[in-house]
């Protein structure tokens, strides 16, 4: 009676070291419970899992089947130095592919994964993009790439879990680039409100540079500010500069309204509404250009506040547009009221109302 051939595991088994390949055989008579696989996990074994599932060369020993009844060619001896090879620790396949898995946060698919090598579906060779596309329906993977299930529901073009890995490492280079942290902003979770509001990475880089970094590493003051101006609540500038849901050009011109209304109160003291803050943004007013600007408008209150019979004050709203010249009127207004001034001075002194009361300004002509 010739010897039959033992069917081999195609794809998988042939790259292990015969007790590789034997332990790894015994799936074919005891599988494990199958779960129900779903379309789409993709990757590719490490270098380091692959090196381990890989680790030596087999060596082929093929019985050769004589046409005689009952006559086998002798195996050909094993050599020396295979026989030291065999010695080896067999490869666990089981703890390999939890291993590779769990770099990705995906080890709850581990023994979904191993079915798939046991029935063919996949090879030891497979890429991990080809893998996560027979996965993707799992709620494993939904919850470690919640991102891309935020692109499809918004009718988007989804990523490879290659190209979401590098997206994530794109981000956090970006930021830690900027200066932030390494443990800031570091979670999948994190960068996943990015890629399923489809946040490039350079709007990323602009939110920490021009936005959460222009507000936290200046005067507290600005920081007041733009927690009043926008109802930022403690603890959130972070989160509300990140907030994929917010425009980055919109956050970008909030961050610099909060530092020109920091200008006005410290310099005038005078609280500004986001309106005007925005104002003097939208009107190329620089940071330096408002504390001039807010310096002069302190010195001058006496100016904007009504003498004894005066009707009329210099409004908070004139002061600015006067003073910045962003409205013509308004300057003409305060220009007029100096030269109203001077004109009194020169024949004798008055007295101006302000909210503490009655003031005098002496006489110009003693």
């Amino acid at each position: 009676m010739a010897v039959k051939k033992t069917p081999t595991n195609p794809g998988f088994t042939a790259a292990f070291t015969p007790q590789a390949a034997k332990a790894i055989a015994k799936v074919k008579t005891t599988p494990a419970k199958q779960a129900n696989p779903g379309p789409g996990f993709t990757a590719g074994f490490t270098p380091a899992a692959d090196k381990a599932l890989k680790a030596t060369t087999p060596t082929s020993v093929t019985p050769d089947v004589s046409t005689g009844p009952e006559t086998v060619t002798p195996v050909t001896p094993v050599a020396p130095d295979q026989k030291q090879k065999d010695k080896a620790p067999a490869v666990d396949s089981r703890k390999v592919l939890k291993a590779y898995l769990t770099q990705y946060k995906l080890e709850g698919l581990s023994e979904q994964t191993y079915n798939m090598l046991a029935e063919n579906q996949i090879t030891a060779e497979t890429p991990i993009d080809v893998i996560g596309e027979l996965l993707k329906d799992t709620d494993v993977y939904k919850t470690r790439f919640s991102g891309n299930v935020a692109r499809e529901a918004a009718k988007q073009s989804t990523y490879s879990i290659s190209e979401y890995l590098q997206l994530e490492d794109r981000y956090k280079d970006a930021m830690q680039g900027s200066g932030l942290p390494s443990t800031f902003y570091d979670s999948p979770d994190d960068y996943a409100k990015f890629i399923g509001g489809d946040v490039s990475v350079a709007e990323v880089q602009r939110r920490v540079d021009e936005g959460f970094k222009a507000v936290n590493d200046a005067n507290p003051e600005v920081v007041k500010q733009l927690k009043s101006l926008y109802n930022v609540g403690d603890g959130g500038i972070a989160a509300y500069f990140l907030d994929p849901t917010k425009a980055t050009d919109m956050l970008v011109k909030q961050a610099a309204a909060a530092g020109r209304s920091a200008q006005a109160q410290l310099q005038a003291g005078m609280q500004l509404t986001s309106t005007q803050a925005e104002g003097l943004v939208a009107d190329n007013v620089s940071t330096a250009d408002a504390k001039q600007g807010f310096t002069t408008i302190g010195q001058s209150q006496g100016l904007y506040s009504n003498l004894i019979g005066e009707t009329g004050a210099i409004t908070q709203e004139e002061q600015i547009a006067g003073t910045f010249g962003t409205n013509q009127a308004a300057a003409q207004r305060i220009a007029q009221r100096k030269r109203q001034r001077q004109a009194e001075f020169t024949t004798g002194g008055t007295f101006t109302t302000t909210q503490g009361g009655v003031s005098g300004l002496g006489s110009a002509n003693k």
